[in-house]
């Protein structure tokens, strides 16, 4: 008996189909789904401080992060979470995602206004404010060496030294999930 009629009679070439139907598709579909990028050319990120409130209304240091748009297209940006190392103290009211393990980040509508957005769309040469509360006892002097750290900083590695900010965004009509490791 020839091999190929041994696998018809068994068969094996359906089995085959199955398994790839059943495993090998859905685990790539998988993988090629939860692929990030780095960074998108010419949008830059700026590191800053300040003091806010939150919405309890306490008074707190804040990082800020201002995302200015220089790639000559339409930004849309959504999801934007924050993943902390231990170098970074959040407030204990910061808006935690217990599913990542990331604190969720809003964009305010322009400067002075408070953070109530979860997405915003940014034209060419524009930028969007966003900010994070930071526990009460950094005082001034240890933010400005925490903001002199995160603006020599080099983005080499594999493992954030001090935070990773991810969002999803679409430039022009390309969509990209972006990880942006400090």
């Amino acid at each position: 008996m020839n091999w190929w009629e041994y696998l018809k009679e068994h068969d094996v070439p359906n089995w085959l189909a199955i398994i790839f139907t059943l495993i090998v598709w859905p685990l790539a579909l998988i993988i090629w789904n939860k692929r990030y990028i780095r960074g998108i050319r010419n949008l830059q990120i700026l590191i800053d401080s300040s003091r806010g409130t939150i919405p309890t209304g306490e008074s707190c240091p804040y990082l800020i992060f201002r995302i200015k748009n220089n790639t000559g297209e339409r930004i849309y940006i959504t999801d934007l979470s924050l993943v902390l190392s231990r170098q970074i103290r959040a407030h204990p009211n910061a808006d935690r995602d217990i599913s990542t393990g990331g604190y969720t980040l809003k964009f305010a509508e322009k400067a002075g206004d408070p953070f109530f957005r979860f997405y915003i769309t940014i034209d060419t040469q524009q930028e969007a404010i966003t900010g994070f509360p930071l526990r009460v006892d950094y005082d001034d002097q240890a933010l400005r060496t925490l903001i002199m750290e995160l603006r020599n900083y080099r983005r080499n590695g594999i493992i954030a030294r001090y935070f990773i900010l991810q969002f999803d965004c679409m430039v022009g009509k390309k969509h990209h999930k972006v990880k942006f490791k400090f």
